[in-house]
């Protein structure tokens, strides 16, 4: 009868056989040793996609909120010049009514010489009216 294994010697085909057997379990060793470390190195990619994408969230509500607080600024300047347009306005206001006021002041004192100047010459009218009675009776 022919022998199926190429051994001769029955120890050494078991030798041989667990040799085998452990370079198999070696090699199944390093393939789950691949698969985790290509895990582990898909793990630490999306890791790296997750921190990149919330710092890009992150940079972009940091713009946004720089836009808002500019625009919060620059109400703020509009404010400032229209309350400064408003005083600007009530000091012309107030201006205005005080030259207003010193008109109506000129004109009462020029109504007041007016009068004065009248009654004046009604004074000399009078002591006109008196000379000529005087000399009238004098004659």
């Amino acid at each position: 009868m022919k022998r199926i294994c190429c051994c001769s010697n029955p120890t050494e085909a078991v030798a041989t056989t667990a040799a085998a057997a452990a370079r198999a379990a070696a090699a199944a060793a390093a393939t789950a040793t691949a698969a985790a470390a290509a895990a582990a190195a898909a793990a630490e990619a999306a890791c790296c996609w997750l921190v990149f994408g919330l710092q890009q969230q992150q940079r972009q509500r940091q713009k946004q909120q720089q836009k808002e607080q500019q625009q919060q600024e620059q109400e703020k300047q509009q404010q400032q010049q229209q309350q400064q347009q408003q005083q600007q306005q009530q000091q012309q206001q107030q201006q205005q009514q005080q030259q207003q006021q010193q008109q109506q002041q000129q004109q009462q004192h020029q109504q007041q010489q007016q009068q004065q100047q009248e009654q004046q010459q009604q004074q000399q009218q009078q002591q006109q009216q008196q000379q000529q009675q005087q000399q009238q009776q004098q004659q």
